[in-house]
């Protein structure tokens, strides 16, 4: 491993060919090494950087706050450059950014690559190393964007990040059941539900799946489980669409055994069922963000009282 590797899927950390990197645990150093990454490619003035991370203190303190940020990922990160003495953060008299010529793997950087470069190929068409690939950026996936940080910013990017997830695990079971692979596309479908039990696509894939395979039984079970997510999660009955698979596999049929279509480019919520998941989700992850401001605010109040 040559390169030094930043993983920003689930557990933030640094790699070396000397190990993980120490020094570089304090949330602030990470989501400013964060979002220094997921925003490449331009500079950042350092007022700019200061009010988002360090928005609660003074002027001189967050800029003072910074430059400690900054001299911890330089320091920690330039001890591990394979002495090519490469400084990985540029910080000038007023704009910030990251060194170009710094030598790093970065998943969420390699994971949006992948996803891209399948984007315009439907998943009919998907070649065998660009299903390889996509199983990777799949692998790469291993939880959410920077998670146990609920800096503002992590928010809309994890959700952008999870939809895209989300997006390729879909192409990868349209792509199975194109290839008639359905323990496989199964497999992937789970994924989906895992993250989202009431997403409805999926478990008419899923039901369309079982049905292929030879399976009528649980490709009814399958509708059981998509009416009771439904109904638990957000009070509605299954669409018309579900119905109308459930009919078919009922009456031991299928009126288009062709694959699945791809759906369109966009892969967030499409249906008012989806969108309302999609908000419960983001009001999920707010709820996680008071829940971290007040226990620091507890923390401030003991430690007043103490010195009070």
């Amino acid at each position: 491993m040559n390169a030094m590797r930043v993983h920003l899927f689930g557990r933030f950390r640094v790699e070396s060919d000397q190990g993980e990197l120490a020094g570089l645990e304090a949330c602030k150093v990470q989501a400013l090494l964060g979002y220094l990454l997921i925003n490449r490619e331009r500079p950042h003035s350092r007022e700019a950087l200061a009010t988002l991370l360090w928005g609660n203190y003074t002027t001189a303190q967050s800029r003072k706050y910074l430059r400690q940020a900054i001299w911890q990922i330089n320091s920690q990160m330039q001890d591990h450059s394979n002495g090519k003495q490469v400084i990985p953060i540029v910080a000038e008299q007023e704009w910030v950014h990251l060194n170009h010529d710094l030598d790093l793997w970065v998943d969420v950087l390699a994971f949006e690559e992948i996803c891209c470069s399948a984007r315009d190929t439907p998943s009919h068409q998907l070649s065998s190393d660009s299903v390889e690939a996509l199983q990777t950026a799949a692998r790469i996936y291993v939880g959410g964007f920077m998670e146990g940080c609920y800096e503002d910013w992590y928010i809309w990017e994890r959700e952008r990040l999870q939809n895209m997830y989300l997006g390729l695990l879909g192409k990868l079971l349209r792509c199975c059941e194109a290839r008639q692979e359905y323990e496989a596309g199964l497999a992937y479908g789970q994924m989906v539900l895992s993250y989202d039990r009431a997403h409805e696509r999926t478990h008419r894939q899923l039901m369309r799946l079982y049905y292929m395979a030879g399976n009528r039984t649980d490709a009814l079970r399958q509708f059981q489980r998509c009416a009771a997510a439904l109904h638990e999660e957000l009070d509605v009955e299954p669409s018309q669409l579900t119905m109308r698979l459930y009919e078919q596999i009922r009456a031991d049929r299928l009126d288009d055994l062709s694959p699945a279509p791809d759906e369109a480019r966009n892969v967030g919520p499409s249906t008012l069922p989806e969108v309302l998941t999609h908000l419960k989700r983001l009001q999920s992850l707010i709820d996680g963000m008071q829940d971290e401001l007040e226990r620091d605010i507890d923390l401030v109040q003991a430690a007043l009282g103490r010195t009070g």
